[in-house]
C-alpha cells in the first residue's frame, strides 16, 4: 500500500512541475518563432534588393 502512495505522490509532483513549467515554454517558442521569421524577412528583403538592382541594370 506504501508503494501505491509514494507512485501517486510522485505522479502528483510531476503533474505539478511540469504545470509550472509550461508558460516558460511557450514563451520560450515565441521568441525564438520570432527570432527565425526576423532572419526569414531579411533574407527575402537581401534577395529581393539584390535582384531589383540587377534588374535595374538590365535596363541601361
Amino acid at each position: 500500500m506504501i508503494q501505491l502512495y509514494v507512485l501517486l505522490h510522485t505522479l502528483i509532483g510531476a503533474a505539478r512541475s511540469r504545470r509550472d513549467d509550461r508558460g516558460a515554454v511557450s514563451l520560450e517558442q515565441v521568441i525564438i518563432t520570432l527570432g527565425l521569421f526576423a532572419v526569414a524577412t531579411a533574407v527575402v528583403v537581401g534577395i529581393t534588393a539584390f535582384v531589383n538592382n540587377k534588374l535595374g541594370g538590365l535596363g541601361n
